[in-house]
């Protein structure tokens, strides 16, 4: 982007648990931290664990003091203010936002501040909040993967939208390690290594994976291996993650799939 220098930068991440998008914005700080290059706070919609990993590493972040409801027009009203305060308050000229949620947030916020909005679509697309977030104006729009740059485009009716003015650029995400050795036991041969990657969570729909591949003929199993990265937030999640340990012993694959857990 060109302009006027982009030194202060207000990540809103409206999710204070550990997913994929807020492992991002944590992992893009503190790189900006190491690097000395950028002014960088995160603003969360409420206390969590991202709020606590942020303070291991040292990133200067807010906690909006209250609930946001995005229904209720006095609660927008309210937010919108109070985040208008902490733009001006930290003279932050460019706002990152991690879903649509937070961009409509991020323009309310903004509006005639000359700053410049970036939103990284995470997915999953489609949404009533994608449609709104689309038609206000926006510099950037970012995607981790080409599919889901081409979901979000089909997904939209391209008469009311707003177009990036910088465009849009794919910034493929991934996990740093994942502990093979901890994983299905390899009998030898060239295999077939299928990664399902992100937080233990029932929208992210994992047992169509594992129903899938226990629907794979045996003599083919054996040349497969699954690995399940990620992990749950929650109690809800957790139950989550067990009905998906009970499809691989209830299909018999416990040589074929591994949960390895959450990885960076």
């Amino acid at each position: 982007m060109t302009g006027r220098s982009l030194d202060n930068i207000l990540y809103i991440c409206p999710n204070s648990y550990i997913g994929g998008a807020e492992q991002f914005v944590l992992n893009i700080c503190e790189l900006h931290k190491q690097q000395n290059n950028y002014n960088v706070m995160i603003l969360f919609f409420s206390d969590g664990v991202a709020c606590k990993k942020a303070i291991e590493l040292g990133i200067d972040y807010k906690v909006l003091p209250f609930t946001l409801k995005l229904s209720q027009i006095s609660s927008l009203i309210r937010a919108s203010l109070f985040i208008r305060k902490l733009i001006k308050h930290e003279s932050i000229n460019l706002i990152h936002s991690t879903m649509p949620y937070s961009h409509i947030v991020a323009v309310t916020s903004s509006l005639f501040l000359g700053i410049k909005r970036v939103w990284f679509q995470h997915g999953p697309v489609g949404g009533t909040l994608d449609q709104l977030a689309s038609l206000l104006p926006v510099d950037m729009i970012l995607f981790n993967s080409e599919y889901l740059k081409l979901e979000h485009y089909n997904s939209l009716n391209k008469m009311f939208i707003n177009k990036p003015r910088f465009g849009n650029e794919v910034i493929p995400l991934g996990v740093k390690i994942i502990e093979t050795n901890q994983g299905p036991k390899k009998n030898g041969g060239k295999k077939v290594c299928i990664g399902s990657i992100g937080r233990i969570t029932p929208l992210k729909g994992y047992e169509i994976c594992l129903n899938s591949v226990a629907q794979i003929d045996n003599g083919l199993l054996k040349n497969l291996v699954v690995y399940i990265v990620g992990g749950p937030s929650g109690e809800r999640d957790e139950a989550y993650l067990n009905s998906l340990k009970k499809i691989v012993d209830e299909n018999d694959l416990k040589d074929i799939v591994s949960f390895t857990g959450f990885q960076e």
